[in-house]
């Protein structure tokens, strides 16, 4: 089994609100947000690149870039199916490939993640971003993450 990409659709986004892994449908929450398709309907609608991650023709993942604050951030972002946890190993491979795309893109590219997101916080070091913070965001503890280009 190998995890296979795409361009995502809206339709995708769609499809993958009704079936997220917990721990992200949990994240959403404590972001705040309580309307899930609309949710990741409006970050496809504005990511500049979207992929979807299928398995066996399945859909189990979206990943997208988004602009950050300014024009030297991009604002990364992923969510699952339970069905990731089958393929940790691509995941992480393409989440490192993901990423280095992104950075062809910007110089630094991050955002922030749940606390209580083991999977995804493992992951995230796996890829190899680096924690700077504590963050308080809706009464949740959230950890904000980066990646800057390296320049040879």
């Amino acid at each position: 089994m190998r995890v296979q990409l795409r361009q995502a659709t809206l339709q995708d986004a769609i499809e993958l609100a009704g079936k997220l892994r917990q721990g992200d449908l949990n994240e959403l929450q404590a972001l705040g947000h309580t309307n899930i398709d609309e949710c990741l309907m409006s970050s496809f609608n504005v990511s500049h690149i979207a992929y979807a991650l299928t398995l066996e023709d399945e859909l189990i993942g979206i990943q997208g870039l988004a602009k950050g604050l300014n024009d030297k951030h991009g604002a990364i972002w992923a969510m699952g199916s339970e069905r990731t946890k089958e393929v940790p190993r691509d995941i992480v491979r393409l989440g490192f490939e993901f990423t280095n795309e992104c950075l062809g893109h910007y110089p630094a590219v991050g955002n922030m993640v749940y606390c209580n997101n083991k999977l995804h916080i493992r992951w995230l070091k796996l890829i190899g971003y680096t924690f700077i913070r504590e963050l308080n965001y809706n009464n949740n503890n959230f950890y904000e993450f980066v990646k800057i280009k390296e320049y040879v």
